[in-house]
């Protein structure tokens, strides 16, 4: 779960974090900043975050609180 920041680490450098509703519609892109994402405009509920690294992507679910 979390609240009001995400932080993602990654072995791989990081190019994109695109968050995902349960629809599969695109909520928002992060470029930047991966150790603190702010999450706080996003309502209560359950996402999927999906992770771009130069190796590749992996999709990840996340639970707002």
């Amino acid at each position: 779960p979390v609240g009001d920041i995400l932080r993602i680490q990654s072995q791989e450098p990081l190019q994109q974090a695109t968050f995902y509703d349960v629809l599969g519609q695109s909520l928002m892109t992060v470029h930047k900043d991966f150790e603190a994402i702010p999450v706080s405009n996003l309502p209560t509920g359950l996402y999927f975050v999906e992770v771009r690294t130069t190796r590749g992507a992996a999709i990840k679910q996340v639970v707002k609180e």
